[in-house]
């Protein structure tokens, strides 16, 4: 199978971004080269893109309740600039702080009364990635769900 192959099969899949896709293609110890010419037709056909990748990532994070600075870091991780991660996460309709308050409801079934429960609430919403405004303000407007 040849190198275009390979990648247009995991493109039919799923959005990869340039440099995900390159690893896994590398992975099937292909030649360097074939790889790096084949992204770049990619690329050039539009068939491959960051920006593309980074905004379906931010969205499907998102409906996983995971908060923009872990995604942030996950997309950074997987090879995505800063700046076309910083545009996906603004071009995003996620409203952040309504997420952190679902998220936490949906794990918490009551709000925190002690202070080990309230540092319970602020260590899980701090995993998930929210930041610390949007993890104060979700803590402090917590109510039990039904109210």
């Amino acid at each position: 199978m040849t190198v275009m192959k390979m990648a247009v099969r995991l493109l039919a899949r799923r959005e990869h971004g340039c440099e995900e896709l390159r690893k896994k293609l590398l992975a099937k110890q292909l030649n360097v080269d074939e790889v790096d010419q084949c992204l770049k037709e990619l690329r050039d056909k539009d068939w491959l893109s960051d920006d593309r990748f980074a905004r379906a990532f931010v969205e499907a994070q998102a409906a996983l309740g995971k908060g923009p600075e872990r995604i942030q870091a996950m997309l950074i991780s997987r090879g995505i600039s800063s700046s076309s991660v910083l545009l996906s996460l603004e071009a995003s309709e996620v409203d952040w702080q309504k997420l952190a308050i679902k998220v936490l409801k949906k794990k918490f079934t009551s709000p925190p009364v002690s202070l080990k429960e309230i540092a319970k609430c602020i260590n899980f919403l701090n995993y998930r990635g929210f930041s610390s405004d949007h993890v104060r303000i979700a803590v402090e407007s917590f109510q039990p769900l039904g109210e």
